[in-house]
């Protein structure tokens, strides 16, 4: 689900009532009730390169321009949405480099027990 803005805290307080805190950038809780731990960091970061992508693209693509004819604002929303997917990439490249280094931390360790 693409989000737009900070959106209220979907968590609940102990009397029942609902977070009046507002959530961490592209998650759906706040820093208290999770928003501060590096797996929830890390989901948001990616949702916000995700969101950045899709409105590049959504820009890109409401833009009919000439037919047959790119033209310059074209072509400067093709490359913001290509830097966004650029980003979006290297940051899932990114991550899947540092699961492999602990893959292999994890296997190190218990090489050494």
């Amino acid at each position: 689900m693409i989000r737009k803005g900070r959106q209220q805290c979907e968590a609940h307080r102990r009397d029942g009532q609902r977070c009046q805190a507002p959530a961490i950038p592209g998650h759906y809780v706040c820093r208290v009730h999770g928003g501060s731990a590096p797996q929830v960091q890390r989901a948001a970061r990616r949702m916000l390169l995700l969101e950045a992508y899709a409105e590049a693209v959504a820009a890109w693509q409401a833009d009919p321009g000439i037919p047959g004819q790119l033209t310059s604002r074209q072509i400067d929303l093709l490359g913001r949405a290509a830097r966004a997917q650029r980003d979006l990439e290297a940051y899932d490249e990114h991550m899947e480099a540092i699961r492999q280094l602990a893959a292999m931390l994890k296997v190190r360790r218990s090489d050494l027990i």
